[in-house]
């Protein structure tokens, strides 16, 4: 279970749990607040009083339910077809970054093809090869299990390491050494492209 303030002046709530059990996301809302009852019931802490204000029907919390995934696709273009965001590197909520990558992923994906009128697809294959690695660093997600401890022992573990990642000393290391997935994208260096010419915008317009 995880709380955070948003930019709304309320809290939101996100509760997370392993299962072997598919197609639990095609569930309606009322199947899915049975499931987070049960699966929560037990759990301590806030729970009560987040499965309180799930609600039923239309006076309920607004909720989102999903399976968490990823994208890995193994190219991100075809011909002229381009993939960007999350429909080409999806790193799941749980590492974050998939904003800051679909937003990093146009810009280099507009400067390419500016830079390089006439070679789209030199300009695709470059998108790609600077990206890429930024990409596969931030998908590297520490196992599911890890972060979904089932004894007290992980729970006390998982808190101490969130701590010491949340630190000023901790946030300074991993941002260095882009240990964290949102470490990888944010030491990512933008390339410089230059301001397409009046010329070039028309010549491109035409194509």
């Amino acid at each position: 279970m995880h709380l955070r303030p948003d930019n709304l002046g309320t809290t939101r709530a996100m509760l997370t749990f392993l299962s072997g059990v598919r197609g639990l996301e095609t569930l309606g809302d009322a199947d899915v607040r049975t499931v987070l009852r049960r699966t929560f019931a037990a759990a301590g802490w806030v729970a009560p009083r987040i499965l309180r204000e799930l609600g039923d029907g239309p006076d309920g919390a607004p909720m989102y339910f999903d399976a968490v995934g990823q994208v890995m696709a193994p190219r991100w273009s075809s011909g002229r077809v381009v993939l960007l965001g999350d429909a080409a590197h999806c790193p799941s909520p749980l590492g974050g970054g998939g904003t800051s990558l679909a937003l990093i992923g146009a810009y280099v994906l507009a400067g390419e093809l500016a830079s390089h009128p006439g070679d789209t697809a030199g300009a695709l294959r470059r998108y790609e090869e600077l990206l890429r690695p930024a990409t596969d660093r931030a998908q590297k997600l520490p196992p599911l299990r890890l972060a979904n401890p089932r004894t007290r022992a992980g729970i006390r573990t998982l808190r101490t390491a969130f701590r010491a990642v949340a630190s000023p000393a901790g946030k300074r290391v991993t941002g260095m050494l882009g240990a964290t997935p949102t470490g990888a994208v944010d030491t990512f260096g933008l390339p410089d492209y230059p301001a397409p010419s009046s010329s070039s915008v028309a010549t491109t317009s035409r194509r």
